[in-house]
């Protein structure tokens, strides 16, 4: 009988393995097919008559500038066009004219005139919802989805677009091989589902219908800033992913949810199929300090952190949960304001109070507390089932971990003047 029961969980764990395991090649085919549609789409744009929707402008682009501060006062984001001078490089987006976006959309929307005269409405994002990996960010966005006023895009699951952080430089999860490197065109253009329902949506002609982006990649992500032109020939990058942001969109709101960083690597790992016991978890957790700490003796925290060769050679996604370093490069150009930031064990034991939380964020219509209700009570989205059957990490496991973000979630508690972001009451 014990013989039969260590048989069927071997089975169990065999099926979960290989479910997660189809899941995770799911998301990398659906990434890897957007990145191959990239010339696809330009082609039918040329055949439709499509201009690009954004004026090349080779004038110096001034955006506003401050003093010091995270988030309260962001500094100077002021930066010129220098054109893709190599294969290599990704799109220059500050060649590109600010938008003048249309009063009678809520979304950041805006005109564009085809070669035959004809103007079409395109859409940027009206919110981004950072990240980050496996901290939620597929619930919440799920349940946002479910408010009437939102609607899904073309995306992964209608959240995630990975131009950001992988498709403008044409790299994919675990590689950097993908020729083909999305433009702002693109991007746009993969929108259009979205931008249907806006367009369709009217409340006394005003379009009050909003979208969202949901990839978790983008708050972390910045692996590609050396293919960023007015980064060449730099040791560390001035230009980053919320700068691109910064001059494209008008007043853009971000949504922000983080877990525990140590709890979070453990099921990155195992979602990510990188091992299946607590004790390859170790090994290879043991591995990637060893890695970071020595570049960290060597480089800055900023280089070893945004190093693509480096993030590819980590055996586990352990500088993800360097929150901070992060996030104060998304505060150095947005102010604070254009930020709600959550952490997963409050969303958990509350998502109901959350749930009002972003809606009030996003400005949205409010929903009476029965549909609010039926919203926080919808099945929970991507739970790591054979993190169930994998068990605890262990304990000298999570005290070296502990012991590694501690300084991070230190910076972190700091930023946000909150201590809750230590993370005490987990340890």
């Amino acid at each position: 009988m014990d013989m039969r029961k260590v048989v069927l969980s071997r089975v169990t764990l065999g099926l979960l393995c290989l479910c997660q395991g189809l899941v995770v090649m799911g998301i990398w085919l659906s990434v890897h097919e957007r990145s191959f549609q990239t010339s696809r789409i330009q082609g039918e744009l040329l055949r439709q008559g499509v201009r690009h929707p954004l004026v090349f402008d080779s004038q110096h682009s001034t955006l506003s500038s401050g003093g010091e501060g995270y988030g309260t006062s962001p500094g100077n984001t002021s930066f010129r066009c220098r054109g893709r001078r190599h294969l290599w490089q990704a799109e220059d987006i500050f060649c590109l004219r600010r938008l003048s976006f249309l009063k009678e959309y809520k979304n950041p929307c805006f005109h564009q005139r085809t070669r035959n005269g004809r103007m079409n409405v395109l859409c940027l994002p009206y919110f981004h919802l950072l990240g980050v990996d496996k901290c939620g960010t597929t619930d919440l966005f799920d349940r946002i989805l479910a408010h009437p006023e939102v609607a899904a895009h073309d995306g992964v699951s209608g959240k995630e677009m990975f131009y950001w952080s992988m498709h403008r430089y044409g790299c994919g999860i675990r590689a950097w091989n993908v020729d083909s490197k999305e433009t702002v065109e693109s991007y746009i253009y993969r929108m259009k589902k979205a931008k249907e329902v806006i367009r369709k949506t009217t409340t006394n002609g005003y379009h009050d219908h909003i979208f969202g982006d949901g990839t978790p990649l983008d708050f972390w992500d910045f692996r590609g800033w050396t293919n960023i032109p007015q980064n060449e020939g730099l040791e560390e990058p001035e230009v980053l992913t919320p700068h691109l942001m910064r001059h494209l969109y008008r007043d853009p709101k971000f949504i922000i949810l983080l877990r525990n960083p140590t709890e979070r690597l453990y099921s990155d790992y195992i979602f990510m199929g990188d091992g299946l016991t607590p004790d390859t978890f170790h090994k290879h957790s043991t591995e990637a300090l060893e890695l970071l700490e020595t570049c960290f003796r060597n480089r800055t925290v900023r280089w070893c952190l945004f190093d693509r060769q480096l993030n590819l050679a980590l055996p586990t996604r352990l500088h993800v949960g360097c929150y901070a370093v992060f996030l104060k490069e998304w505060l150095s150009v947005f102010h604070r304001q254009s930020f709600l930031i959550l952490r997963t064990e409050d969303y958990k034991m509350n998502i109901k109070e959350h749930l009002y939380k972003v809606f009030n964020f996003l400005n949205v219509t409010t929903l009476s507390d029965d549909a609010i209700t039926e919203i926080a009570e919808h099945e929970r989205k991507h739970v790591t089932e054979r993190k169930k059957i994998a068990g605890p990490m262990r304990t000298d496991t999570r005290v070296l971990l502990d012991r590694f973000y501690s300084k991070f979630n230190k910076q972190l508690a700091e930023i946000l003047r909150e201590t809750k972001y230590l993370w005490k009451e987990e340890a």
